[in-house]
Formats: structure tokens, sequence, C-alpha cells
């Protein structure tokens, strides 16, 4: 065996990077295709026009525009990857059942096999209580930051091809008006042996799930007990705040999964992380207000999902927000002064959730 430190061959043929295709021109697949761009990956991008999300940002090379729902054009789409995965699990069946037969050549990841447990709820449910989980039942949010009986919190884990994986510190999700905006990492006022509890879970079901990816669990604790509330197989919102307040971001660690590169470090980079997602106001001038809530506060780390004004309407989601520090309270407060002020105008935070 070469040793690593011996100089390379110079007769030896160039290590490429591999062409990843992404189905779904989102938010969450600008976020993964930004990581890409950093690791120097080849991304592209199925997207329904060009100014959806994603479009925007991938290379002009990189970008499909199409119906990404229709098989045919997810195929045509996949047949130029080297890699293929989703923004969203909820593949059509039909889609499912032609990709490796027609795509011998392309790595799906995660595998048809594992989008369909994780989408399916009888099935998943049924897995779920076979492999000694406790699911939480339906309807779990209920009120303002609350689930029914107790708290949000979600776990990521990425999974490997050969099975390693890496958890990261577990979040508290916040409600306001029904809607996820708040997320808290690491979850405050949970116990740890409920916290490695968490991260257990979440690397025995990505084991028995045989995920090739990233496996978000949501999790609903109650008396001190943890129970299943949702999974999802895709880059989450709850993984937002890892952008900025981890070592490695869980849109990278995605990409290092599913390609199969060595995993960088999960952990958080501070005390506290919060990420409060901005909704857009009556006024669209969302790029004006940078100017503000960059000078009010320096360390407030912004995350537009558009590049066009055209696209911040009333009530839309059009970026997050996210802040670090060593006192909770104070970086709560200043992440929805400064959310609220790029979407709103106002710094006032009103009451954020409890």
């Amino acid at each position: 065996m070469k040793d690593e430190n011996s100089p390379p061959d110079p007769g030896a043929s160039p290590l490429l990077p591999p062409v990843l295709g992404m189905v779904g021109g989102g938010y969450r697949t600008r976020l993964t295709a930004q990581a890409a761009i950093s690791l120097g990956i080849g991304f592209r991008v199925l997207a329904d026009a060009p100014d959806d999300s994603a479009a925007q940002v991938a290379p002009g090379v990189g970008s499909v525009f199409g119906g990404n729902r229709s098989t045919d054009e997810v195929l045509a789409f996949a047949a130029g990857c080297e890699v293929l995965t989703f923004e969203r699990e909820d593949v059509p069946e039909e889609l499912l059942g032609k990709l490796e037969p027609q795509t011998p050549q392309v790595a799906i990841r995660p595998s048809p096999a594992t989008l369909r447990l994780v989408r399916d709820n009888a099935a998943r449910g049924d897995g779920l209580r076979s492999f000694g989980f406790a699911v939480a039942g339906p309807g779990v949010a209920a009120g303002p930051g609350v689930a029914a009986g107790g708290r949000e919190l979600a776990v990521s884990v990425a999974r490997s091809p050969e099975g390693q994986g890496v958890t990261y510190p577990v979040t508290l999700m916040l409600r306001r008006d029904g809607e996820r905006r708040e997320f808290i990492a690491p979850a405050p006022d949970l116990d740890p042996d409920l916290a490695l509890e968490a991260q257990r879970i979440a690397l025995k079901l990505a084991a028995e799930l045989r995920l090739t990816g990233l496996l978000t669990i949501e999790l609903v604790e109650s008396g001190g007990q943890l129970s299943i509330g949702d999974l999802a197989a895709t880059p989450h919102d709850s993984g937002l705040w890892t952008m900025d307040g981890a070592a490695t971001s869980a849109f990278e660690q995605y990409l290092r999964a599913i390609l199969d590169l060595p995993f960088g470090t999960p952990g958080a980079v501070a005390a506290n992380a919060v990420t409060v997602t901005v909704l857009g106001g009556d006024d669209p001038d969302v790029f004006t207000r940078f100017v503000h809530v960059m000078a009010a506060d320096s360390g407030a780390r912004v995350h537009i999902y558009t590049n066009q004004v055209s696209q911040i309407r009333p009530g839309c989601r059009v970026g997050h927000v996210t802040v670090t520090g060593d006192d909770l309270e104070q970086v709560r407060d200043r992440a929805w002064r400064a959310a609220n002020y790029l979407g709103l105008g106002t710094e006032d935070p009103t009451e954020y959730p409890a």
C-alpha cells in the first residue's frame, strides 16, 4: 500500500469529482447546492422553472427544468448523474419502481426501499414498533411550541454506505401560529440521558432502514420519555442551525454520506445556536433591510432563499437567521429581532414561543 505522504504518481489519472443530481428546486436543494459548490462537487438540479430557489444558484449547465414529478423527465435527468437524490421523500411509486432497473449506472441515495419505508405512514408505524420504538399518536403538535403532551425535538444522523454514522445534537423545535419557526440546539433543559437516548434511537433506526444519507427523527418528549412522531430522509429544517452553529453543516454531511466521503465533525461550535425562519411582510424590500440587521448585530447570520424581490410575499418563508452565543435568552432575542426586521420591518420580537 502506498504511503499517504508519498508524492502522487505523475502517470495516474486524476480523480474527478462525482456528478450529483438532486430532484426538486426548493430552498433545501439550494442550501445543499451551496455545500456542493464548497466541496467542488458537480451538482445538477431538476427544478420546475428557472426562478426556483435552487435553480437561481445552481451552475447554468447544472440546471434542468421541467415537471420534476414526471417519471420520464426524472429518468432522463438521472442518466446524466452518477448519484441521484431527492429534496423530498414523497417520490411517486411509479418512479421508484423504474429508477434502479432503468438507471443501473446511477446510485440512488437514499435507496427506493428506504424512501418507501419513510413515506408509508402505516408501514412505518408498524416497522418502528417492531424495532421496539415508541410511536407518538397523530397530531403531535398542539399549541405554540408544545406538542400534545410534550416538547417537539429532532435529531439527525448521517449514515454512509458502509454503515458508519454520526449524530447531531438534539434540537428543540418551537412553533408560532402553528408553524415551526424556531430551532434551538442543543435542546435546552433536556436530560443528558434522554439526549443520548435520542441519538441512540437515530443511529439504530438509520441502521434498520439501511439508510445511506441523512435521517431526521422528530420526537416527542413527555414525562421523561421519548416517542417518534415523524421521519425525514432528506434535508430537514431542524438542521438549518448547523450551517453556522456546527463544525460541519447537516447539508454538507448529507453530501458526504451519499457520496461516501469521510464525515465531518457534527458538534456545535457554541453553547447555544438559535435559528428563526424569516417570513415575508407587506414590504418585500428585504435586501435593503440587510443593512440595518448587519449594522445592529454583526453576529447574526442571514440566509435568504431567493434572489428575486418578486418572490417575497406576506407569510411566505424567504430565509432564516441564526445566532450563536453563551446566553440563550440573549441569543433568542437577537435571532427573533433580526428575523422580524428582515421580514416585517420591525425589531420587536413580541413574545417568542415558550
